[in-house]
């Protein structure tokens, strides 16, 4: 979702696979990416909801592109390996992504400045997957999803001073989504959204847990697949198409069954 909660980035799986704004008040859908061959996909806004960063081809290089396609898009992040853009910082001025190192510490959350220098640094790197990081509205904490307990939970570290982490779910989580007043902070665990509510100063602590819905949702634990609406009570979520409920009756089975057995075959 764009920060005023106007539009909705997607990326769309065609014959071009590109990134689409739609505009939920004029309900018009427009193609922001035109590149041939290169896939657009993780769009992610910049707080002042005029470009986008994202991923081309999901194993590849950081683009950012003018959300309203008044510019080319212009690179951000292009070094070796796999890169996938998650979350900006409150500023604009820095990108969390996270990268998969699979020989040696497997998926960890770096971030760079967008300065001249456009300098690399370490958020999160151990011998664990660590993914999914999600700023909050303060820039002083940095959610994101860990399975270093065996199985993926949600987790809160401070920033940019590094600290001692909390953790927010329970019984496995992931897809961290920031509230924008940053007292809640959202989850996904299987077909559950939850929601925890928080307290960021001094310190960051959880005041409860509260199961809001469950339905079968798009799911993605690297990467949410789902927004939540600036009154953080509405939800933008993906949703796969509908099982058929038609009954199918086929006349004379037993008959196309024989026929199509061999000669001597029972």
């Amino acid at each position: 979702l764009s920060p005023d909660g106007t539009k909705v980035a997607v990326f769309i799986f065609d014959q071009e696979n590109d990134i689409w704004i739609w505009d939920l008040t004029r309900e018009t859908l427009t193609r922001l990416t035109f590149d041939p061959g290169v896939d657009g996909r993780m769009p992610v806004w910049t707080p002042d909801g005029r470009r986008l960063a994202y991923t081309r081809n999901d194993l590849g290089d950081i683009f950012q592109v003018a959300a309203d396609g008044s510019a080319p898009p212009e690179s951000l992040l292009v070094i070796p390996g796999r890169q996938l853009a998650d979350a900006w910082s409150p500023d604009g001025r820095t990108l969390f992504y996270h990268e998969n190192n699979a020989a040696t510490t497997r998926n960890d959350i770096m971030y760079v400045s967008l300065d001249s220098a456009r300098a690399r640094h370490v958020f999160l790197q151990t011998q664990a997957d660590e993914f999914g990081p999600a700023v909050s509205p303060d820039g002083r904490w940095v959610a994101y999803t860990s399975d270093e307990s065996s199985r993926a939970e949600v987790y809160v570290r401070s920033f940019p001073e590094p600290g001692g982490k909390v953790q927010v779910s329970l019984d496995g989580g992931a897809e961290a989504r920031w509230s924008k007043d940053g007292r809640e902070l959202f989850y996904r665990n299987g077909d559950r959204m939850l929601a925890a509510a928080v307290q960021t100063r001094p310190t960051f602590s959880v005041v409860r847990r509260t199961e809001l819905f469950r339905g079968l949702f798009g799911a993605n634990q690297y990467h949410a697949q789902y927004d939540v609406m600036p009154d953080a009570r509405h939800f933008v979520m993906t949703q796969g198409p509908a099982a058929s409920s038609d009954l199918i009756v086929v006349l004379h089975w037993f008959d196309q069954l024989r026929g199509a057995a061999r000669p001597g075959s029972r």
